[in-house]
């Protein structure tokens, strides 16, 4: 099983949109600290919980790899499980556009139509013969698409 494309994509949009958020939990946290002192300890707790969550899905997704041999398309999030599609139930690709307002990381968009993303706007689509298809994100769509339309 030959290896034909290995790429690695980092998720800065994601991270910066992270930042962002605990930035904004962060604020709030001390506006109602100081405005309620009795709620001190517990909103400290909730803080310290939801940036654990936070630090815990940025490592999740901080990066996802996409791998194609001659036989398969395999890809992953840095943290997490390996999906796959046998190139035989690879009906045709393409490059489609990816809508800011879908969101990043693992998206259901349909019945059998799923998105995996970490960062930017663009994605290979790989439709199934089984129906639906997959888009995997990626930072270098033309090299994805070349590797998965080369003859085996």
């Amino acid at each position: 099983m030959s290896v034909r494309y290995r790429h690695t994509q980092p998720a800065t949009a994601l991270l910066v949109s992270i930042v962002v958020i605990m930035s904004f939990i962060l604020a709030l946290y001390a506006w109602i600290g100081t405005s309620t002192p009795q709620a001190r300890w517990p909103l400290a707790l909730t803080a310290i919980g939801t940036f654990v969550l936070l630090a815990v899905l940025a490592w999740y997704f901080s990066a996802m790899t996409v791998v194609v041999t001659d036989d398969e398309v395999r890809w992953r999030f840095r943290g997490g499980r390996e999906w796959r599609i046998a190139r035989a139930d690879i009906e045709s690709v393409s490059i489609a556009p990816h809508p800011w307002l879908n969101g990043y990381g693992i998206r259901w968009l349909g019945p059998k139509r799923w998105a995996y993303i970490v960062s930017g706007r663009s994605t290979v689509e790989v439709r199934l013969k089984q129906g639906g298809w997959r888009r995997l994100g990626t930072d270098d769509s033309q090299g994805l698409l070349k590797a998965l339309t080369e003859p085996v």
